[in-house]
């Protein structure tokens, strides 16, 4: 019998043809069965609805595709008789893994590679429909061809009577149907339409050809009048026996309009300003369709943008199972333990989900104010990354804890809650150390886990302790449970692997499962609920009044697919049609875009002129240019599309400038957010509207407006009128005072709101300067104060001893043990470096102390001088200021040496450059003995040190030391006397009186504010992108009245210091 084949375009012609073809197989009587095959099951249900929306209707008509009529006319005797199951991925890739493991072949280096077995997954598939004498041709082309059809063969030897494919179940629906035992299903199914077939196998083919002989069958082709394009229908048509004597000529569809937008975003915006257009048109929003040509970033962006506008939608999620809760907490659980425990990935994975184990360990507590205190402590404890940093620092840094809040509890003058905030910290510890232990022993099994099952029951156990709370779980939306289901079942499938392989490497199964998550979430919404949005060709099938097309930018639509490693298109051809060509897959996406424009009433073309990401420029897709081609009625090409903006008869081509043009002349907004925007926008007084309908938005633009302007406002750090301290009450240290010099908002964060910057241990490629600083005083301190207590201190004239030497070194080992055993020394390669300096540097500091102390007549009498702390008798150091005020400091001077006539010598350490302290030295040019206040330790240490022998009279020489090789242990100061204390005095009350006037402005400095290191401070340059427009507001403000005094102490008008900066 043979096959009737009907061409027709495709949308509502390939429907109405259909419609007829149903009623002339009915033959006048409605209840006759008929079967429609379709080519998906959105163009199912499309076409039945369309039908059905039709008069007279349908009734008695089944929908379904090839797949499901070869299962139900072979797949109970493949169940049953033969005693096969289908074929799955996994089952697929571990018969290839182990005939690769057998005999690899010329595969032997990458036998092992998750690559190598996808890649021969792929090839399997693309050669399942080919004949004995398909593939020995195949085979001939080359050495690496014969070589994958012979793993193929062996593959499908291994499967053959156990599994099958969709091939096997075509090869026994023939037989089946030759056999004439089909004579039931018959009744049931009636005559057989072929509707819009696009890519039909040989075996398929073979399958409708049978059929044929048992039932009418007919053909409706859609074509698109494209050759290339309808190339592989019209194959598909001939693969069924069936013959089209003379096809009718169609001309190829085009679209109805074209709009150009800035960026791949403002192209989903523009989408969805169409789609609010279409349905304000009374269009349904069942017949609206959004279709991409990107991937499922488009698609996702696409979900974001039309929830926002209130729209409902189907289709794809754009999400796979491991993007869901559990699905990203199982690839963070299984990713810990090759990458050595990582703190950060550590604590990604306590954010990601329930964690029922943690609600365990809190108690009464909040689970995540613990994950937070757990993440505090572990940064303070220096872990950084291995197990043993996990164990061993947290133990370390709870005793600490213990050890100093014991030590705290005696004091009188502790500081109040601190005691108890030591011990809180060191529960903290030791509950993280616990929870790291078990997650650690949980993810290290011992026994390794040898089968399938055993590796699938270990991970359903860490998903049941780690991630599966249930009582947690009923709240997650639908999605994310249903997800949470589809990863259960993939466990179960995945423990059927033993019959296939035994003994699975822990790679392999950790990549197979990784693959099974990257399976694509169930889709969003119903089909005929909402917009369709989705790929280009998902609407074959539909009728559609609007289909709004995105990512017409070559390169996006169409992609080219690079060629085959293993199988090229080359070695492909030899092998005849039933081997797919990579590169047919641009005709197609052809076919698919000219299906859609014929489909729809009205489609829109929306391509962007630019990637935002890749910052370069895009070109239309060379099928875009044809319907502007089409439209224009001449050659339209990139070079020219854009004129079409000032061509008045091209009403079609909308040239969209940007997302504020956009919005500012759009006739409805899109959503809430255009809404807003627009009626700001043209309002006489937006400020005023915004106040009233959008505070959030109303705040931001008073800051956007406020910093733009010259006046210093709160937005700039002006706190004129807040309360925020009394420094004649406080007790202040001078390094605070400087930090206000330099930056008084680095000020207003560090010592009014205490906001800190954060180091975290997992990033840290070497010792901090601060902790190397600290490491060297530390050692120096310890050094000179057990000298001071054993009486060896030597006279000026006299060096160190060795002894002595070697005791400086010593200390300085167990330090830089210790600094490490903190997690405190970054990287080892990095670490052995700079400890070996240090220690060179803390031998080579007694031979430089010799010299100081010969050239100064001194010797060592006290070290980290403490004045003003709770802990030592030495009181306040009080300083007299301006108009009558007094300041009192705190603080610790590293070194004061003492001579015979109660000379000093007051020295503070430096492990850093020497630069910002240049011209410190009295008689330097523009000598400032406080660096516009940026330098106030040494007069406060100074007086300190007069204030230790009781003598506020003796001669004082104050300096910085930089300790180090780099700086040649150069030093830089000055003697103290009255001139030095009347600068420090009328600079400290600037810089008090500031503080206390709420004056917290940012000034970057002039000659630093470019590049990600311009500016060495993480509250001034936080995003590393420079602070060129942070300069460039303060020099417009910084003549307000407000600012004068702060500018006359770090920026004076004329004087050349300042061009020094």
């Amino acid at each position: 019998m043979s096959i009737e084949v009907i061409c027709t375009p495709y949308g509502p012609p390939a429907t109405e043809r259909l419609g007829q073809q149903i009623a002339a197989f009915k033959n006048g009587d409605p209840l006759a069965p008929v079967t429609v095959v379709v080519p998906t099951n959105i163009a199912g249900l499309a076409t039945r609805r369309a039908l059905g929306a039709r008069n007279p209707g349908i009734a008695a008509v089944n929908f379904l595709k090839l797949f499901d009529l070869a299962e139900r006319l072979a797949g109970r005797q493949m169940a049953e008789e033969y005693r096969r199951k289908p074929l799955s991925g996994p089952v697929l890739s571990a018969t290839v893994r182990s005939v690769l493991n057998t005999d690899p072949g010329l595969f032997q280096a990458s036998a092992r590679h998750p690559a190598t077995e996808q890649a021969l997954v792929r090839s399997y598939r693309d050669l399942r429909e080919l004949s004995d004498e398909q593939l020995d041709t195949l085979a001939s082309q080359s050495r690496r061809a014969d070589d994958v059809v012979r793993i193929y063969h062996q593959v499908r030897d291994k499967l053959k009577g156990r599994r099958y494919d969709g091939q096997d179940l075509n090869v026994l629906a023939v037989k089946t149907l030759e056999s004439d035992s089909v004579g039931d299903l018959f009744q049931e199914f009636g005559p057989f339409i072929i509707h819009l077939p696009q890519q039909v196998t040989r075996s398929q083919g073979l399958m409708i050809s049978a059929l044929s002989e048992a039932t009418p069958v007919a053909v409706i082709a859609g074509l698109t009048g494209n050759e290339r394009a309808d190339s592989a229908v019209m194959e598909s048509v001939s693969r069924m026996g069936a013959v089209v004597s003379a096809a009718p000529e169609f001309s190829p569809s085009h679209g109805q309009r074209i709009v150009t937008a800035a960026s791949a975003d403002e192209e989903i915006r523009i989408a969805v300003r169409e789609v609010v257009n279409a349905a304000r048109d009374g269009i349904p929003l069942s017949r609206i369709a959004v279709l991409c040509g990107g991937g499922e970033p488009v698609i996702r962006s696409l979900h974001y943008h039309l929830d926002a506008a209130g729209i409902a939608y189907n289709g794809p999620s754009g999400r796979t199972l491991g993007d869901s809760v559990v699905g990203r907490g199982l690839i963070a659980l299984l990713n810990l333990e090759n990458r050595d425990f990582r703190r950060d990935e550590v604590f990604a994975l306590l954010s990601v989900a329930s964690l029922p184990v943690i609600a365990t360990e809190s108690n009464s507590e909040q689970a995540s104010d613990l994950v937070m205190a757990w993440e505090r402590v572990s940064r303070h404890a220096g872990v950084a990354r291995g197990p043993e940093q996990w164990i061993e620092r947290l133990k370390k840094y709870a005793d600490e804890q213990r050890e100093a809040a014991w030590r705290e509890q005696g004091d009188p003058d502790r500081i109040e809650g601190r005691v108890a905030r030591r011990k809180r910290d060191a529960g903290y510890a030791d509950s993280l150390s616990e929870f790291m232990a078990k997650l650690i022993g949980d993810l290290s099994p011992d026994p390794i886990p040898a089968t399938w099952e055993t590796w699938c029951s270990w991970i359903q156990g860490l998903i049941d302790t780690y991630l599966h709370d249930e009582k947690a779980q009923t709240s997650w939306p639908e999605p994310e449970q249903e997800a949470a289901e589809q990863i259960e079942l993939i466990l179960n499938r995945l423990a059927n692997l033993d019959e296939i392989e035994r003994r699975p490497r822990p790679a392999t199964f950790r990549h197979t499962l990784a693959s099974e998550l990257g399976a694509a979430s169930k889709r969003h919404g119903r089909v005929g609920h909402g917009v369709l949005i989705g790929q280009v060709g998902d609407s074959i099938g539909m009728e559609l009044d609007r289909a709004i097309l995105i990512g017409m930018s070559e390169g996006t639509f169409p992609y080219s697919p690079s060629d085959d490693p293993l199988l090229p298109d080359r070695e492909r051809k030899t092998a005849g049609d039933d081997l797919a060509l990579l590169s047919d897959r641009l005709d197609d996406q052809h076919r698919h875009l000219l299906a859609v424009l014929a489909s729809s009433e009205i489609s829109t073309l929306v391509y962007a002129r630019g990637d935002t990401r890749r910052a370069c420029e895009q070109h239309p897709s060379r099928w875009l240019l044809d319907t502007a081609t089409a439209l224009a009625g001449h050659l339209v090409d990139s070079t020219n599309l854009e004129d079409l903006t000032d061509d008045g008869a091209a009403d079609w081509f909308i040239h969209m400038p940007s997302f504020s043009g956009r919005v500012l002349h759009a006739d409805f907004p899109a959503t809430s957010q255009e809404f807003r925007l627009q009626a700001a926008a043209h309002a006489d007084r937006p400020v005023d509207l915004m106040r009233d309908y959008d505070v959030i938005l109303s705040r931001g633009a008073d800051l956007v407006a406020a910093r733009a302007s010259n006046q210093f406002t709160r937005f700039d750090g002006n706190l004129s009128g807040v309360e925020v301290a009394d420094l004649t009450e406080d007790v202040v240290s001078p390094t605070s005072l400087e930090t206000w010099a330099d930056c008084p908002m680095r000020y207003l964060f560090q010592y009014v709101l205490r906001v800190q910057t954060v180091d975290q241990p997992e990033e840290l490629l070497e010792i901090t300067p601060l902790e190397k600083g600290s490491l060297v005083h530390n050692a120096l301190d310890l050094f000179v104060r057990e000298q001071l207590n054993a009486g060896r201190v030597p006279p000026p004239d006299q060096p160190w001893s060795q002894e002595q030497r070697d005791r400086l070194l010593e200390i300085g080992k167990e330090l830089c043990d210790q600094a490490e055993a903190r997690g405190l020394t970054g990287t080892p390669v990095y670490w052995r470096h700079d400890r070996s300096r240090i220690l060179t540097d803390l031998d080579r500091f007694l031979w430089e102390d010799y010299e100081q102390r010969r050239k100064y007549a001194v010797t060592a009498a006290a070290s980290e001088l403490a004045f003003g702390m709770p802990d030592d008798d030495l009181e306040t150091i009080a300083v007299e200021l301006p108009r009558g005020r007094m300041a009192r400091f705190r603080g610790r001077a590293d070194r004061v040496d003492q001579g015979h006539d109660n000379n000093l010598l007051v020295t503070d350490y430096k492990t850093g450059k020497a630069d910002k302290f240049k011209g410190l030295e009295r008689g330097s040019k523009n000598w400032d003995p406080v660096k516009r206040g940026t330098c106030l330790q040494l007069p406060v240490y100074g007086l300190a040190a007069r204030a230790h022998v009781d003598d506020p009279d003796a001669p004082v020489r104050t300096q910085y030391w930089f300790v180090t090789s780099d700086q040649q242990f150069r030093t830089c100061g000055y003697e103290l006397d009255d001139e030095v204390m009347m600068r420090f005095s009328s600079v400290a009350g600037t810089i008090t009186e500031g503080i206390e006037a709420g004056v917290f402005c940012d000034r970057p400095q002039p000659d630093r504010t470019e590049g990600p290191f311009s500016q060495y401070c993480d509250y001034c340059n936080a995003d590393r992108l420079g602070t060129q427009d942070s300069r460039q507001a303060w020099e417009r403000m910084c003549d307000r009245d407000e600012l004068a005094n702060y500018r006359r102490l770090a920026e004076p008008p004329d004087d050349p210091q300042n061009e020094e900066g």
